[in-house]
Formats: C-alpha cells, structure tokens, sequence
C-alpha cells in the first residue's frame, strides 16, 4: 500500500518522537523538519514562561531528539556518530574543555589571551559544522535500502 502526504503528518512525525527512542531505523526528511518545528515553536512558548519550565523541557526530549537525528541520519547513510561533530557535540565539547580555563582562572592566572584562542579556534569550527550539519539533515534520504533498513516512504 502506498503512503500518502497525511502519513508525514505533524501528528504522526510526533508519535514517532516520542515513542521510537532506539536511534535505529531511518527518519524522512518531513518527518525530522516536523518535529523540529514542533520543537522549536514549543520551546519559544515555554522560554516566554519560565527558564526552569525550558530546561526541563530540555531534559525531557533531549533523548527523543537525539534519537530522531540518528534516525536521519541514518536515511541517508551517515552513521549516528556524526552527532558528535555537530553543533549540539561541539557544545558539550567545548563546555568539557573549558572546565580548565576556569581552574586557571581560580587560581588567578590572566585569561584574556587564553579566551581570544579559544574563541578564535571555535567558533570556525562551530559554524562549519553548523553548515555540514545543515547540509546532511537537508539531504534527501536514500531510495533504496541501506545498511540502516528500508525507506519509510
């Protein structure tokens, strides 16, 4: 039986967030986009509320998102572990390696030439991988079978 447009629904792009958290399988593009939106756009509303009521939030899709990208990926051939160059990876990268800078800076050692590296190593590095990870989620899915399973459309 052949899938419609309404299958790629809002509706049916959020059960899949919510309920398929293996990181295994593929993920349209629509499917991914939806999500992304619903996310985006709730997340605006919460922020407007309550900065706690957004880092729960945050807590509580951090998986399911993560899953979600994986399974884009995964659609288009790219291994999962390239979340860890994206955005997302280099921020907890960089907030790993910044944890001694301030054991220098709490033992009074001056970090302005420290911090003028740091951010000119960076922030290159954060936008390239802003565009390559742009790039990937954009691209379209294979048609075909691939080592991550049939296409859902």
């Amino acid at each position: 039986m052949k899938k419609t447009k309404f299958d790629n629904s809002l509706g049916s792009c959020l059960k899949n967030f919510w309920t398929d958290y293996t990181g295994w399988g593929r993920a349209t593009r629509s499917e991914y986009w939806w999500a992304s939106l619903f996310y985006v756009a709730l997340v605006g509303t919460i922020v407007s509320f309550s900065n706690i009521l957004s880092f729960i939030w945050f807590l509580v899709t951090i998986v399911p998102f993560t899953c979600l990208t994986a399974r884009r990926l995964h659609d288009t051939n790219h291994s999962a572990k390239n979340i860890l160059w994206m955005p997302t990876g280099l921020i907890a990268i960089s907030t790993l390696l910044s944890i001694p800078m301030m054991l220098l800076f709490a033992l009074g050692v001056p970090l302005k030439p420290i911090i003028l590296i740091w951010l000119g190593l960076f922030t290159p590095a954060f936008w390239f991988s802003m565009i390559a990870s742009l790039i990937l989620l954009c691209k379209e899915g294979d048609k075909k079978t691939n080592k991550y399973g049939k296409p859902r459309i």
